[in-house]
């Protein structure tokens, strides 16, 4: 919940326009992804006595799990990067941290996290 309404709060203000808040953003909306693969399964599992998974469902949310916490670590990275640009050279900050470079940023994210 508290996910769903930071992407709303976000997309919905000008704030999505600043490189911080982009970045937030989308790692919400990874949060978000991430724990939706992993706690369906878990609730469906609670309720009944028997608890099995099939090999391929079992690799699918494996390889989903580990695929968006990939992800998830190097939007971290890049937030991690906004702020070392924020702090260390603040005058530049808007030449460096533009709207492509955020896109690279998520992109070799989603790259990398592959």
């Amino acid at each position: 919940m508290g996910n769903s309404i930071i992407l709303v709060t976000i997309t919905c203000s000008h704030l999505i326009e600043q490189p911080m808040y982009y970045i937030l953003c989308h790692l919400s909306l990874m949060d978000l992804c991430y724990t939706s693969t992993v706690v369906p399964r878990l609730i469906r599992d609670l309720a009944p006595t028997r608890k099995n998974i099939s090999y391929n469902e079992c690799m699918t949310q494996l390889f989903t799990a580990h695929l968006l916490a990939g992800v998830e670590i190097f939007i971290l990275v890049s937030m991690a990067l906004d702020c070392y640009v924020a702090i260390v050279n603040p005058r530049h900050y808007i030449i460096i941290m533009n709207r492509k470079r955020c896109h690279v940023l998520i992109a070799m994210a989603w790259a990398v996290g592959f």
